[in-house]
């Protein structure tokens, strides 16, 4: 792979002639863009397009991310109704399965438990994620249908996701609220006993690493 990157790249250079420029260069442009004509042209399935649900392509937008988590986590709809949900209505059946759970100090968080409820049974085990700040549920599809891709497992894996304080459908912080790493591992912790997480795995992105290592170290 290297050595034919090195002759594009002196083809595109022109060290082999004008024609061999043009040609070199127009190669290059598709070697870069080969996933993109793969997936999202030519709808070839393959290990690095290929969907966690019926092999399809992940469609890069905020409304195929919402429909790809629909796809992997609403296992009731069918191929067709999933289709029709255009215009904003994957994002509004996503923010449906929200749940809310109310923290001793009278803030509301809202959270999803998706997949198997006895997933310990089944092998799978539950993972909880811990978001980055200001980043939600459909940020994840893109490494939720890699996983599913990668092991069949994960379909036997419960997943419970939650906004932090203040952010998105949870409860706007008082006057003089805050948040913090700390308040937001407490709000993990309790979350985790209410749904009766005995153990999980910990997923984390960005500030919820740090979130999660302070879970783990409370915990």
């Amino acid at each position: 792979r290297f050595g034919t990157m090195a002759a594009l790249g002196a083809a595109g250079a022109g060290l082999f002639g004008a024609h061999a420029a043009l040609a070199g260069r127009l190669l290059i442009l598709c070697v870069l863009l080969r996933r993109w004509l793969r997936c999202c042209i030519c709808r070839v399935p393959s290990r690095r397009c290929r969907a966690g649900r019926g092999g399809r392509p992940l469609e890069p937008t905020v409304e195929g991310l919402h429909r790809r988590f629909l796809e992997l986590y609403l296992a009731s709809a069918s191929d067709e109704e999933l289709k029709g949900l255009t215009g904003g209505l994957a994002e509004s059946k996503v923010l449906s399965m929200q749940r809310k759970m109310t923290m001793p100090d009278g803030q509301q968080l809202a959270y999803w438990d998706v997949g198997p409820q006895d997933s310990d049974a089944d092998g799978g085990g539950a993972v909880l994620i811990c978001n980055g700040l200001g980043a939600r549920v459909m940020t994840w599809a893109p490494l939720l249908d890699a996983l599913h891709a990668a092991s069949p497992s994960w379909r036997h894996r419960r997943l419970v996701i939650f906004d932090y304080r203040g952010q998105f459908d949870s409860q706007p912080l008082a006057e003089g609220g805050e948040i913090s790493v700390e308040l937001s591992a407490g709000d993990a912790a309790r979350l985790a006993d209410k749904l009766g997480l005995r153990r999980c795995s910990l997923l984390c992105w960005s500030t919820g690493v740090q979130v999660g290592l302070q879970l783990a170290l409370e915990r």
